[in-house]
């Protein structure tokens, strides 16, 4: 059979979806750190106004997920359905938002100045489109400005930088399944060089942009495409089980201390993301690459107790309630 780049010719397009915990291989100990993720980020914003680190996990775990879902069906080295794509992020997520947003609009017409609509409705349009973080930019907000007013839908920012990843993650694997046919290389491999290029181009624009302009840097998708990379990246790697026990152990610890201590430690003196969000990424990667819920010693055993997946949900829950309260 005649193939190009192990491919066979002609081959009809690959169709997958948005992973769900249904359709892929769970990994609870990686709800567990997106739980921890989602109180810290709370925690730290609402207490001490500062940097956490955990939207930094979110976005690492996000492309661990794109990646692995990629691998699992087959999506290396095929034609991606780039439409079908779009449409299994809309059927999965919007849904979610679009009831979270029509609690918004309801809250802003019964209890902010009907001078205060058109803007606001601005803000929840822009949500709406998963453009908040550029409307944010625009509007030279500073997440930690306590002085400035808040935007209802403020928090939006990093499910909006998601859905902008979810946007171009099958364009970046239709080009590196294209390059690779034409040059018959392996699509996995060249996925991982094209990925890693992007993510170094992406690091030293944020290290740039962080230093120059911290306050539109920290909701900038250029600046944080970095860190989708990495997972990406992670997820690529072939499953290392041969370091097991008191090995894997000791690092996965080490990536929980690593980010329990981002925002005592870092979270106010430095800006985010810049070289600081290495910190949250490098704790995101120790956890996810040498988690072992099997293992009793293992921190992943613990994350993945079914009590840390209710307390992500009920924090996210909280801290939307929480901006739209502190909103009017």
């Amino acid at each position: 059979m005649e193939t190009v780049g192990g491919m066979p010719a002609g081959a009809t397009p690959v169709h997958f979806s948005i992973p769900t915990q249904q359709k892929r291989d769970v990994r609870n100990d990686i709800q567990g750190v997106r739980a921890i993720g989602c109180l810290l980020v709370f925690v730290f914003h609402v207490f001490f106004n500062g940097v956490s680190g955990g939207v930094d996990v979110f976005f690492v775990v996000s492309g661990y997920f794109m990646a692995r879902n990629a691998a699992k069906r087959d999506g290396l080295g095929g034609r991606i359905d780039i439409l079908s794509f779009y449409k299994s992020f809309l059927v999965r997520i919007a849904p979610q938002a679009a009831i979270t947003l029509v609690g918004i609009v309801l809250i802003i017409y019964f209890f902010s100045s009907p001078m205060s609509w058109a803007a606001n409705l601005r803000d929840v349009a822009a949500s709406a489109l998963y453009i908040e973080n550029w409307w944010l930019i625009q509007r030279g907000q500073d997440y930690l400005a306590r002085s400035e007013a808040l935007s209802f839908t403020q928090h939006f920012w990093a499910i909006s930088l998601i859905g902008q990843s979810y946007f171009v993650w099958p364009l970046i694997l239709s080009l590196s399944n294209g390059i690779s046919r034409k040059v018959a290389q392996d699509p996995r491999a060249m996925l991982v060089r094209l990925v890693l290029a992007l993510s170094l181009l992406s690091f030293a624009w944020s290290v740039y942009a962080t230093a120059n302009s911290p306050a539109s840097a920290y909701f900038d998708f250029l600046a944080r495409f970095w860190e989708f990379g990495a997972g990406v990246l992670l997820g690529l790697l072939r499953s290392d089980e041969r370091m097991q026990g008191t090995q894997a152990a000791a690092l996965s610890w080490a990536g929980v201390l690593l980010l329990l201590g981002c925002g005592f430690l870092i979270g106010t003196r430095l800006d985010f993301p810049g070289y600081a969000s290495l910190w949250p990424v490098t704790a995101a990667i120790l956890i996810i690459r040498y988690g072992r819920p099997s293992d009793q010693a293992n921190p992943s055993r613990l994350l993945a107790h079914p009590l840390l997946v209710r307390l992500r949900r009920l924090v996210r829950h909280l801290s939307l309630a929480l901006a739209a309260v502190c909103a009017l």
